[in-house]
């Protein structure tokens, strides 16, 4: 596939396969009004989409491997459209969940097949710059959730958001195409992938993006909720959550660019960037409708800015065997992103919303001191013979 084809192809496929997530968070207020739920069952609705996630993106990497990423993609974006309609289809609590399971599958699909896509079609000085176009739409999906608020939800009903969310992945799925026959003969021809090496630092990268997650996880989910119940308009709300995205896009684009322009030092950058997300998060606890406003424009722009450069950097480190970097990373990763909603929607439940910001704030600073554990040993595999200084 073409570079920017790749590119294009793996940043809406990620974007569609968000919106069960992301819908059901920035829609929170419309959706546990009519559907009978609180602040833990939301964050138990967004844990189950990140838990099935989870644990199944190790199995769908050493799968996408094999069967390349197309395939995997065009799965993905089906299994993405039926997650949407079946929300939108929704007239309980516990259907919400059902559906929530099944888009957990397609995002769990998603996330290794686009990056096998790119480090298959981009070619390396410029792949920095496709994996952070590529990690912004996770935050564009997050604009896109933000919108709806105002445009979608509050004039025709949130359940439209969700159909126009289906539209749009079967909209995707047209765009993937099919594998050219050249492309299906080395899919024959592949030998069986070779089995991820130095386990160790690939784990200790795990546990890194995995407390990022964690503290990362609660913002797209509670900030419209949150600001809500501290005194702003839902409209205001879901508005200020989508400008948050586009600050997380221009980090995370600014950042593939970055990457491909230093040698080393991309860990440092991440931890340097959790650093920052948790002064936003500090904001937030603040429980005041001004400062939360920037705490979530600056919180998204640290702890959700951080993935571009991050899987850059392992993608770099793991050229062989990038689906199975991924589900190793994805699984123990995304692990955090589901303790994340649960203990979050819990602490709001039992203390309030500036206690359960602190822990996430705390969760960022742990990300950050991981992120700086790694960095060595990662820059040892992948400049062997030599570490440069950042540049």
């Amino acid at each position: 596939m073409r570079p920017a084809k790749a590119v294009n192809v793996a940043s809406t496929a990620t974007i569609v396969c968000a919106f069960p997530m992301m819908l059901t968070g920035a829609l929170a207020v419309q959706m546990t009004s009519e559907l009978g739920f609180g602040a833990a069952a939301l964050g138990l609705a967004i844990a189950v989409f990140r838990g099935t996630s989870s644990g199944t993106t190790f199995l769908w990497g050493k799968a996408t491997d094999r069967i390349g990423a197309v395939i995997a993609l065009r799965l993905a974006t089906i299994v993405s459209a039926v997650s949407c309609a079946g929300v939108a289809l929704s007239g309980s609590y516990a259907a919400l969940v059902t559906w929530m399971i099944i888009g957990g599958t397609g995002i769990a699909i998603a996330l290794p097949a686009t990056n096998r896509l790119i480090v298959n079609s981009v070619p390396l000085e410029r792949r920095g710059l496709g994996f952070g176009i590529k990690q912004s739409s996770l935050p564009a999906a997050s604009v896109l959730a933000g919108l709806s608020v105002p445009l979608i939800a509050l004039t025709v009903g949130w359940r439209y958001a969700f159909w126009l969310g289906s539209v749009m992945s079967i909209i995707v799925l047209v765009t993937i195409g099919r594998r050219s026959p050249g492309a299906r003969q080395a899919a024959r021809e592949r030998p069986k992938p070779a089995r991820v090496d130095q386990r160790g630092l690939i784990l200790v990268m795990a546990v890194a993006f995995g407390i990022g997650n964690f503290a990362s996880s609660a913002m797209p989910a509670f900030y419209v909720d949150a600001a809500v119940r501290a005194g702003t308009s839902p409209s205001i709300a879901g508005t200020v959550l989508a400008v948050a995205g586009l600050a997380a896009i221009a980090v995370r684009f600014s950042s593939g660019i970055a990457s491909d322009r230093i040698k080393s030092g991309h860990l440092r950058l991440c931890a340097a960037l959790l650093a920052i997300g948790a002064t936003g998060q500090a904001l937030l606890a603040t429980g005041r409708p001004t400062p939360m406003a920037f705490g979530v424009f600056i919180g998204m722009a640290g702890v959700w800015g951080v993935n571009g450069i991050f899987w850059y950097a392992l993608m770099l480190a793991y050229p062989n065997t990038p689906g199975a970097a991924t589900g190793v990373v994805a699984t123990i990763g995304h692990a955090g992103g589901t303790l994340g909603p649960l203990v979050f929607g819990g602490v709001v439940e039992t203390v309030s919303y500036g206690a359960a910001w602190a822990v996430t704030g705390a969760a960022a600073i742990a990300a950050a001191t991981a992120m700086l554990l790694s960095s060595r040993p990662l820059e040892r595999r992948t400049h062997p013979n030599e570490i440069t200084a950042p540049t």
